[in-house]
């Protein structure tokens, strides 16, 4: 097997590690309102995978294009559907760090107050959080769609 195809799949398991936290965020989203202790296992598993995973798909996909003849940076002319994806990751990249990360930084310093429930301050914050996080998720799907459909 060549190293091109072992970083192909590399960066398919990173897409579906950022896939995985769907199904995490939905189980999450039902059950952390009302438990203080889920809130911090939240923000710690999103964080863990979605550092992995975004970081992971970034480097073999900037080796993937950079390897390719086929592939180019930012270039519409002849693959839209990995302009389309590249554009969209950008903005996955600068809604984590403008978005989520200091959401999830608030969210987190809120849950502080020693009390055991969970407070409304913190509720509000968690909710701005989720949304944040469905943006995300939404953008991780159409780009695995892209992908799929290409």
């Amino acid at each position: 097997m060549e190293f091109y195809e072992i970083v192909v799949a590399f960066h398919v398991i990173f897409s579906g590690i950022w896939l995985a936290g769907f199904i995490t965020d939905y189980i999450f989203r039902k059950k952390m309102f009302y438990r203080k202790d889920l809130i911090p296992v939240y923000l710690t598993f999103s964080n863990f995978t979605g550092m992995v995973a975004s970081t992971g798909i970034l480097l073999t996909g900037i080796y993937l294009v950079s390897a390719s003849g086929n592939y180019h940076f930012f270039q519409m002319d002849g693959n839209h559907w990995l302009t389309t994806k590249q554009i969209i990751f950008v903005v996955l990249l600068v809604l984590i760090f403008t978005g989520i990360i200091p959401a999830a930084k608030k969210v987190k310093n809120s849950l502080d107050d020693g009390s055991g429930d969970v407070s409304e301050k913190t509720s509000l914050l968690l909710k701005k959080l989720l949304k944040f996080t469905a943006i995300m998720n939404i953008l991780v799907l159409i780009n695995f769609i892209l992908a799929l459909i290409r």
